[in-house]
């Protein structure tokens, strides 16, 4: 193996710092992946259920199965990234508000469940529970549950949709109906979706089907359509992980022995994190592309993947540009 040329040493070193700068040490250890039981909330006339949202991405699909029956809020904006978001008092105060709060389950939140369960008097549903999580090998700093990534498979979000729509109804029952319309005509949505890529990924030839990530985010996705997660820059589930030497020229070699023809970051990943995947492209001395993708969060508003249904029909497009014939 070829070994690591001293400036990308360096810049190792610079983006372990940069990544575990500022974190918290401790985290919960509770870990809520179960629904707990949920009791018909009292509502005087004319209010609505107040839910909270932790990610972008479950306050999309929330916001699709409550309709206008409840009012939701979502703690993390588009382009925020969950593993290291840190809330303000104003979103403490939300969430002491709320009557629901719905965050991922498997640990996603990190730093912001020890606020969520410090500050929350109403429930915390974990949207993925009934999600049998992929197996993994965790590294310091990982998530202990499993791979929280869950959505990035369309068919694991239709359990969610179900999740949602029976906590929603438990908890409101006079709107009962509404959040089941909703619902199904949501997961109708999901699996349209699945559909266009299942369609797409046929495009691309089998012997192609390798993805070489910024870490492991898509393993769900590549589990479900058939691809093979070669190599990543950082080593497990979170881009809060520190980079390995002995990998990154692992990874230098796979893209060499491969002809890898793209990389893909996600687009919150830290400007060390994007810069040390030029680095290791540039140290493979191939033509890699690196395409970016949509991870932990939906777009900016007005962008390509602002919503979840298109989260998953952009990133499927980046795949095929990098991948594709």
């Amino acid at each position: 193996m070829k070994k690591i040329v001293p400036l990308l040493l360096l810049l190792l070193l610079i983006v372990s710092c940069s990544l575990y700068a500022g974190g918290r040490e401790e985290k919960s250890d509770e870990v809520i992946n179960t629904i707990p039981e949920i009791l018909p909330v009292t509502l005087q006339n004319g209010e609505k259920l107040r839910l909270i949202a932790s990610t972008s991405i479950i306050g999309d699909v929330l916001m699709h199965i409550s309709g206008n029956a409840a009012d939701v809020t979502v703690l993390m904006k588009h382009g925020q990234n969950p593993h290291s978001f840190e809330p303000v008092p104003g979103d403490l105060r939300r969430v002491e508000q709320a009557d629901i709060i719905f965050v991922n389950g498997f640990g996603l939140e990190e730093n912001l469940l020890d606020d969520i369960h410090a500050a929350a008097t109403g429930y915390i549903v974990p949207v993925s529970s009934g999600i049998e999580p992929l197996d993994f090998h965790a590294h310091e700093h990982e998530h202990e549950a499993g791979d929280p990534h869950v959505w990035m498979d369309p068919n694991n979000v239709m359990l969610w949709v179900q999740n949602m729509a029976a906590v929603l109804a438990s908890a409101d029952p006079g709107h009962a109906d509404i959040y089941r319309i909703n619902g199904e005509t949501y997961s109708a949505e999901l699996a349209a979706v699945d559909t266009y890529i299942r369609n797409q990924v046929e495009l691309i030839p089998e012997e192609k089907r390798i993805l070489v990530l910024d870490h492991q985010m898509f393993n769900y996705f590549a589990d479900e359509y058939e691809f093979t997660i070669i190599g990543t820059i950082l080593p497990g589930t979170t881009d809060n992980a520190e980079p390995s030497p002995r990998a990154i020229a692992g990874l230098v070699d796979l893209i060499r022995e491969y002809q890898v023809p793209a990389v893909f970051v996600g687009r919150t990943a830290s400007e060390g994190l994007q810069k040390l995947a030029e680095m290791v492209i540039a140290e493979a001395g191939t033509e890699v592309m690196i395409l970016s993708t949509l991870t932990g969060s939906l777009a900016a508003a007005g962008d390509r993947g602002d919503t979840y249904l298109d989260f998953l029909r952009f990133n499927t497009e980046q795949i095929l540009k990098g991948l594709g014939e």
